[in-house]
């Protein structure tokens, strides 16, 4: 093979490489060129910082180009190519150039592959809870008030997202690509489950709680000493020791942001008040302390805010009073 082309195609097999596009032969025939050379590993290696520094690829002026030239000239040997008579020289120019411009070609078909693949998404919730599903087959549902990172491709080895708020993950099973969830100060670590993270910037607590399967929660800085959950457990992360406790879940309620499924059995006043408020973030406020030691037995099933304190004034004898920014119970108690 002419030596221009053999370089030409081995850089097509750079390229592919890089973009992931080259097949099982290909990859082979690459492989033995770079061991054949130190240099041809260095050409391998250039191609892959510019894939690697996106953000470092501008525009090149013609000093660029014989600056290029000189570089990859060095790596690849075309002495004998660009040396000799005129003729010679002037095709050397020709591939000189063409060369540096295939370089070029690379950067921005790298730029445009990451910014097209790999670019970030936002999910953010602000009023009402939103869903999404992600590429590779996960379902998420996010709370209000909260905000998803995510990319429109996943890596290779890993699935990585951030949340900064509530959500309820439904992860689809891929045992070679962890799903990992960066949430505030620690990490959940899930091969395919479902379970709830609540971690918003502004409360000194992180909450994961699992409903199926298994899931792992550590610092980034310490992997290796994670909690294990299981169906059933939670873990709670205090920013403020850096502790990370596991017990049993004894909130039922835990999901009923997303489900808008409430079972309240002998609650006490103040906490039914405090659910509805997170659930529906609402501003219900007790009046007095009369109501304070009134227990409260009932199920809502995806009812409005409204048919809740509809049901909860006729059965409790309260009175219900709406403020401009509030809402405010009151009662003489049980």
């Amino acid at each position: 093979m002419n030596p221009k082309s053999e370089h030409i195609e081995f850089l097509n097999f750079i390229t592919k490489k890089l973009s992931d596009e080259i097949s099982a032969e290909e990859n082979q025939k690459l492989e033995s060129w770079l061991k054949e050379r130190e240099s041809h590993q260095q050409i391998f290696d250039s191609y892959q910082a510019t894939w690697d520094e996106m953000d470092r690829v501008n525009g090149k002026t013609s000093r660029d180009l014989d600056v290029e030239w000189d570089r990859l000239e060095k790596a690849v040997d075309f002495e004998a190519e660009t040396s000799g008579t005129t003729e010679r020289a002037l095709f050397g120019n020709v591939y000189k150039y063409a060369a540096v411009v295939l370089l070029m070609i690379v950067a921005a078909f790298a730029v445009y592959y990451h910014l097209n693949n790999f670019a970030q998404e936002q999910l953010v919730a602000e009023a009402q809870v939103q869903e999404v599903q992600l590429s590779e087959g996960s379902k998420i549902t996010v709370n209000s008030n909260s905000k998803l990172t995510y990319p429109k491709k996943f890596e290779k080895d890993k699935r990585l997202v951030a949340l900064n708020g509530e959500a309820f993950f439904e992860i689809a099973k891929d045992p070679d690509r962890p799903f990992i969830i960066k949430a505030g100060e620690i990490r959940v670590e899930v091969l395919g489950t479902s379970f709830n993270v609540k971690a918003f910037e502004n409360q000194n607590e992180i909450e994961v709680t699992v409903s199926s399967g298994k899931v792992a929660v550590y610092l980034p800085e310490n992997p290796d000493e994670r909690v294990i959950l299981v169906k059933g457990q939670k873990a709670i992360f205090y920013k403020l020791t850096t502790k990370i406790e596991a017990s049993i879940n004894d909130n039922i309620n835990f999901n009923a942001w997303k489900t808008k499924q409430i079972i309240f059995e002998d609650t006490p006043m103040p906490d039914v008040v405090r659910i509805i408020n997170e659930i529906y973030k609402s501003d219900l406020k007790l009046v007095g302390s009369q109501l304070s030691n009134c227990p409260v037995t009932t199920t809502f099933d995806n009812q409005s805010l409204e048919s809740i304190l509809n049901v909860l004034e006729s059965t409790l004898d309260l009175k219900i009073e709406r403020k401009r920014d509030s809402i405010e119970i009151s009662g003489e108690g049980c």
